[in-house]
């Protein structure tokens, strides 16, 4: 039988022949043709494991075609900040038809619909064991597993066609819970296992398609692919808050895949500068300046304890990617300001400095005054709590917004 796309999974080992939405399948809509989408494979070591097609992708017969959807996030929000095209990662799907109706929630249709049939019939295979003598537990196992094999998971019908495809590639992103599943055989929520490390055999070493250059664990004939699990684009178009968590995730992926996961120490650290040397640290030239204050509350007056200041990696010239080597490893100032019940030994302080603070009060209003200048001349400021908090300490400590 051929399809729209020309492609039979069933080549591949996919049991589409016994699979809910297959060619005779119970669930599919059969006023439509059967219509399987082919993977997107690419000359490249990383591939990108998603769930079922959409209907976008359906139409245009490769996975996150969908622009305005979880396409438009891989490429925009994924790939386009790590300095990547979508031709640099392979793109396949857990499962390979989509479940009918609307793309969005079709999973969890799916899930409910295949349950609802297993439940029916499992039902009554258990009447017909209980009317011949079979005691209940006994029963509902084997009820259990007849509806198991009647009525697969269409996801774990595809399962052996995407291992095959995804062992071309020693490095795997599985986006989502069900690709983490049909991967890595994890049974978590997706947020727990975002940028988690995984090591995967997913095929005996003999029967995956690996050169011996790959640099992968090899253990008693198994082959080791590096399997990082990562939300899946739909989720973070459906939730935004999660796209810097995703991105850390991808970029932690990357440097994991190409060994560079090693922490790299700042260039420099000046701690307790002289208002001479802040000044000279704050005159640099440098793309953005990320800010973080620590004050002893979060209401107004804030004593502010301390406050770091640093400037990133940079890479020809601007800020190096996460998956990079930079050229000029980031720089960075922290400022103590009042001393912590525990103390804070071996710091630097001004030796006519108050009780319980590092400078004295002239040192001190003069960085204030430095910081005034630096949060009012234009330059672009950042921070996880730039916007809200350290924007109203900036306001409360120093009398400045940060422009």
């Amino acid at each position: 039988m051929t399809t729209p796309h020309d492609f039979d999974p069933r080549l591949l080992g996919a049991r589409c022949d016994i699979c809910p939405l297959g060619p005779k399948g119970c669930l599919r809509d059969k006023s439509m043709e059967w219509t399987p989408v082919p993977n997107q494979h690419q000359h490249t070591t990383v591939a990108a494991v998603g769930d079922m097609p959409g209907l976008k992708e359906v139409e245009r017969g490769f996975p996150f075609a969908n622009a305005q959807g979880a396409g438009g996030r891989w490429q925009n929000d994924a790939l386009a900040p790590l300095g990547l095209k979508r031709s640099h990662i392979a793109l396949l799907s857990s499962q390979l038809c989509t479940f009918p109706g609307p793309t969005s929630g079709a999973r969890a249709r799916q899930t409910a619909k295949v349950k609802k049939l297993r439940d029916t019939m499992a039902a009554a295979i258990m009447q017909q064991f209980r009317a011949s003598g079979v005691k209940a537990a006994a029963a509902k196992r084997a009820a259990k597993a007849q509806v198991e094999e009647e009525i697969p998971d269409p996801t774990a019908c595809c399962r052996p066609a995407l291992l095959r495809e995804a062992s071309r590639y020693p490095h795997v992103f599985a986006l989502g819970k069900a690709a983490s599943s049909a991967i890595a055989r994890t049974t978590g929520g997706i947020k727990n296992l975002n940028g988690d490390l995984l090591e995967v055999d997913l095929l005996p070493a003999e029967e995956a398609l690996a050169p011996p250059w790959w640099p992968l664990r090899r253990d008693n004939g198994r082959l080791y692919r590096k399997v990082v699990p990562a939300f899946h684009p739909s989720f973070v178009d459906r939730a935004p808050a999660n796209v810097h968590r995703w991105r850390s995730a991808l970029a932690k992926g990357l440097r994991w895949f190409h060994n560079r996961l090693q922490w790299l120490e700042p260039d420099s650290i000046l701690l307790q500068p002289t208002p001479e040397e802040l000044d000279a640290f704050l005159e640099q030239e440098a793309p953005y300046w990320v800010l973080d204050y620590e004050t002893d509350g979060i209401l107004s007056p804030f004593n502010v304890r301390c406050f770091a200041i640093c400037i990133p990696d940079m890479k020809d010239g601007r800020p190096a990617l996460p998956i990079e080597t930079p050229d000029t490893l980031a720089r960075a100032v922290g400022v103590h300001v009042e001393k912590c019940a525990g103390g804070t030994g071996g710091l630097r302080e001004d030796p006519d400095a108050e009780y319980g603070r590092y400078y004295s009060a002239y040192n001190e209003e003069r960085i204030k005054e430095t910081l005034r200048k630096a949060h009012t001349d234009g330059r672009t400021w950042v921070g996880h709590n730039l916007i809200g908090f350290d924007a109203r300490v900036s306001k409360d400590w120093l009398g400045v917004w940060m422009t």
